[in-house]
């Protein structure tokens, strides 16, 4: 292979289930199309390469699974220079911000009791008393995932359909069962894709 790269997907013994990366239209052909390539410098640390063919991709195509040994350097992350995750949007709230001072005013009064401290103690001191009251005064943000806004419900059980069919033409391997997916394939994806398209037309027209 030129540009001093390694083909590691032939180089594992399997089943031919397992190497089959490809599925033809009429359920009969089953190839090894797709590969895994590699520099010969890094080839020791793929240690496994097999297709999965229970993985509900929505293709003729199997996915296929790389596993990897490999030691990466990582760099510490100094969490002193993070942002808190608070909810500074309930400091907008007239009451919410009247507690907040009162709280501020309170620690503050209790802090100038203190021993004497040199600057960096005293701005690590200020800088952790505002922090902390406004965590207890304003709450902590809700961490949200990441998703698409416009697979909704209707998206998720079609999918979860398209996913139940599949499974049964892997375990049965019928011409009529592998029909019924491919249909039902179908429909998952002009349904995905007319939910997709409406919701970014809605985006254009605001």
């Amino acid at each position: 292979v030129a540009g001093d790269l390694r083909v590691v997907s032939t180089t594992f013994p399997r089943k031919n289930i397992h190497k089959e990366t490809w599925n033809s239209p009429n359920g009969i052909t089953r190839n090894q199309i797709d590969h895994v390539l590699i520099d010969n410098r890094h080839k020791k640390n793929i240690i496994n390469v097999r297709s999965i063919r229970g993985a509900e991709c929505g293709s003729d195509h199997n996915l296929v699974l790389i596993k990897i040994k490999q030691s990466l350097a990582t760099e510490k992350k100094n969490n002193s220079n993070q942002l808190p995750n608070i909810n500074l949007e309930n400091i907008k709230d007239p009451i919410k911000a009247s507690r907040y001072r009162e709280l501020l005013s309170t620690k503050f009064e209790q802090n100038a009791e203190a021993e004497e401290m040199d600057l960096e103690r005293k701005w690590s001191r200020l800088k952790n008393t505002i922090q902390d009251c406004a965590r207890d005064i304003c709450g902590e943000k809700e961490k949200r995932r990441r998703t698409n806004p416009w697979f909704d419900r209707e998206c998720s059980e079609e999918v979860e359909r398209r996913k139940t069919m599949r499974q049964k033409w892997l375990e049965t391997n019928h011409d009529e069962d592998r029909r019924v997916y491919n249909n039902q394939n179908k429909a998952t994806v002009k349904l995905l894709r007319q939910k997709k398209r409406r919701w970014l037309n809605g985006l254009i027209t605001r």
